[in-house]
């Protein structure tokens, strides 16, 4: 029998056979909360930014990913330095997968010098996937969307329901979500939001140490491992591409 899912607002998806989750099955549940982990000495200087994967509703992580970047750069140049995110997982300590992003100049989204793309690669450097901002002679002036695909060349867009600038001025009164569309189909294949802060003090801590919040929820029957581990990097190039931006100038 076939099950009926909600993906954010208005967005259903039919829930096919669940895809084999491959090389990530810390990643085999259909919705996952990504916590920014609160660093102390964020209020004073950049430092590199660390998450924590889990189960909605757990209380255990399945994943921790690590910034790797230099000191000198991050604090020069943030949003726009390079970095390596290490994917971890929380049961054995190792690293599955690497977010490599190089540094990027801070210029307009129109050419392809201002755009930000990275690459995930597994142990031994196999690629696994890309993912990278599109033009906005794609998505206007105001858009915003992240363009992914994985080794074997399929293509998902991830689309923001919102204009940029409503985006970066709201993020702390409102949810800011993002649907996973894959380009074959134009068929809905997941969901990522930033979330809503969920009390006063809460917003207090993410204005003064940049701590984020995200949802991601996939559809079983059309993402895989690797694919997963694709939407869950798109999480990590919002937060750096939309929000550090946006609380650095705060």
């Amino acid at each position: 029998m076939v099950a009926e899912t909600q993906y954010g607002q208005g967005h259903s998806l039919v829930q096919a056979q669940a895809l084999a989750p491959g090389r990530f099955p810390m990643l085999s549940e259909r919705e996952y909360t990504v916590q920014q982990r609160m660093r102390c000495g964020e209020a004073c200087c950049e430092l590199e930014n660390e998450y924590d994967v889990y189960p909605t509703g757990g209380s255990k992580a399945v994943l921790h990913v690590k910034e790797r970047s230099d000191c000198l750069e991050r604090c020069c140049c943030n949003p726009a330095h390079s970095f390596a995110m290490e994917m971890i997982d929380a049961q054995t300590n190792l690293t599955v997968a690497t977010l490599k992003r190089p540094f990027t100049c801070v210029g307009c989204h129109a050419c392809a010098c201002g755009l930000k793309r990275a690459v995930l690669l597994g142990p031994g450097n196999e690629l696994i996937g890309d993912i990278g901002e599109e033009p906005c002679s794609k998505v206007g002036c105001c858009g915003y969307a992240l363009n992914m695909k994985n080794a074997a060349g399929e293509v998902t867009e991830v689309r923001a329901r919102k204009s940029r600038c409503e985006m970066v001025s709201c993020h702390l009164c409102k949810e800011i979500p993002f649907d996973a569309v894959a380009l074959a189909t134009n068929q809905g294949v997941g969901y990522v939001a930033k979330s809503k802060p969920s009390s006063f003090k809460a917003v207090m801590a993410e204005a003064a140490f940049r701590t984020s919040q995200f949802t991601m929820r996939v559809d079983a029957g059309h993402m895989g491992g690797d694919d997963r581990a694709l939407l869950l990097t798109s999480i990590f190039m919002i937060d750096f591409g939309l929000f550090e931006q946006n609380n650095n100038n705060n």
